[in-house]
């Protein structure tokens, strides 16, 4: 599943205020460095359900189109995340999902259901940010490290075909059940920095390598890929809190038959995202809920499709 639903955000993962910095219950779209898990915790599982409406897409020169009258293209991914900490600082996550997608014309219609790509994720919250009674020249932020493995499980690979499905199926993917068709191996770095008691700013940023394939019945070999986020929260309460984050996420040219790059395959998306989150006080549940769109600029983005998307996650997390 795409990570950035399939992406609630990052920042929703440093929603659950100082020990549980980049602690989230809905990894199934909080970016690379997001955590199902605090370090107060040892166990912890999330599910997310994520509807997304697809309104147009970029062309390979930056143009934005709307999707023509009377087509519509929709999905909807449900995404389940478990984690467990064997010591504080590290975390052992899996993701999977289950996703349905559906496109239709005047001229056609069709659908599909099916299960989404595995990801494995290793995580090392290497550094704490200083507390609030230390007085430090350097204030620097809280620090966390993120290996991840991403299988290719999904039942139907991306094709390069389409004008709505992406060059190469991993930016502006429409549906979990429209895997990337290749091994994917990232690093990513976390950090988030609390400028008050209420107030905390996040950045993280992921690159990744994808190993050659052959699920389009062919040799290809995806360009590696980069993203970065930056967020800021606001938290009234140590259970309630509010953000906004924004990303961009790219990858270079795709290769077929071990040729060269075909240019003007590349791939870049911009999105925004606003989110909110709850904490049940005094037990493991937490909820939250993010609302996320890819401004129609020109320009920005490119080779990529269009959509808004709501999700809605529901998490519980054992000490």
């Amino acid at each position: 599943m795409n990570r950035l639903v399939a992406a609630l955000a990052s920042a929703l993962a440093v929603g659950l205020s100082s020990p549980w910095v980049f602690a989230c219950p809905c990894q199934g779209s909080s970016g690379p460095a997001g955590a199902v898990t605090s370090t107060a915790d040892r166990f912890g599982v999330s599910l997310t359900e994520t509807g997304r409406n697809t309104e147009g897409a970029w062309g390979p020169s930056g143009r934005y189109a709307r999707l023509a009258p009377g087509e519509r293209y929709w999905s909807l991914d449900v995404t389940g995340v478990v984690g467990y900490r064997p010591i504080p600082v590290v975390e052992i996550e899996a993701e999977t999902a289950f996703g349905h997608q559906s496109a239709s014309s005047p001229d056609f219609a069709s659908a599909h259901t099916g299960v989404g790509d595995s990801i494995f994720r290793f995580r090392w919250d290497a550094l704490d940010e200083p507390m609030p009674y230390v007085r430090s020249v350097l204030p620097w932020p809280a620090v966390s490290l993120v290996a991840s493995i991403r299988a290719p499980t999904a039942s139907l690979g991306r094709d390069s075909s389409g004008v709505f499905s992406g060059t190469s199926g991993s930016v502006g993917s429409a549906a979990s059940s429209e895997g990337l068709g290749a091994w994917e191996t990232s690093l990513a770095l976390g950090l988030t920095r609390s400028i008050s008691p209420k107030f905390l700013v996040s950045l993280a940023g992921e690159a990744a390598y994808r190993f050659p394939d052959s699920s389009l019945g062919l040799p290809r070999h995806l360009a590696p890929r980069l993203f970065v986020q930056a967020g800021g929260r606001y938290a009234p309460t140590p259970d309630i809190g509010v953000g906004v984050l924004t990303d961009l996420t790219g990858e270079g040219d795709v290769s077929y038959d071990n040729g060269p790059p075909l240019r003007a395959t590349s791939e870049r998306l911009w999105a925004v995202g606003l989110y909110g989150y709850f904490r049940v006080r005094d037990t493991g549940f937490r909820c939250g809920t993010m609302f996320r769109f890819e401004p129609p600029l020109d320009d920005i983005s490119r080779n990529a499709t269009r959509a808004t998307s709501l999700s809605v996650s529901l998490g519980y997390a054992l000490q």
